[in-house]
């Protein structure tokens, strides 16, 4: 008599156990989503903000230095700066 419970007390708590791992997974799977949704939200602006940036440098600096221009456009472009 005194086995039955014994087993029945072991099962239970192997019952938890089970339950507390797989609640576990589902909470760092439902965080580790919401995680993956926010950075993908946040990182596309940054990624068009510093491209932006990178091509504002590069006009202002084809407007400084029109020869370069030609580097850019891969086309040739009049130089019609003078130099003194």
């Amino acid at each position: 008599m005194s086995m039955v419970p014994e087993i029945v007390f072991r099962d239970v708590l192997n019952m938890a156990q089970t339950i507390g791992i797989i609640g576990t997974l589902a909470l760092t799977f439902f965080f580790y989503k919401r995680h993956i949704q926010h950075l993908a939200t946040d990182t596309e602006p940054k990624i068009l903000r510093d491209l932006d940036d990178k091509v504002h440098r590069l006009n202002i600096m084809s407007f400084q230095h029109p020869e370069l221009a030609k580097v850019q456009t891969n086309r040739q472009i009049p130089f019609t700066c003078k130099v003194d």
